[in-house]
């Protein structure tokens, strides 16, 4: 059985979240990316305050 190479994935991986969510957005698919971002993390502010959660994970790829 051959052993999959994995240096190409961990070094995407440490700069998915900074590709896909950019302090400023250039693209209309980077700004949807994080319009989106904010109305989650807003919902789950609302939804889970006064519950004591310290980590929430929802779904895969960057974690952000």
């Amino acid at each position: 059985m051959m052993q999959k190479d994995t240096r190409y994935y961990d070094k995407e991986s440490s700069q998915y979240s900074g590709k896909r969510y950019p302090a400023h957005p250039s693209t209309y698919v980077q700004s949807f990316y994080l319009r989106r971002l904010k109305l989650l993390l807003s919902l789950v502010g609302k939804t889970m305050r006064g519950v004591g959660l310290r980590l929430i994970e929802i779904g895969c790829a960057d974690g952000v």
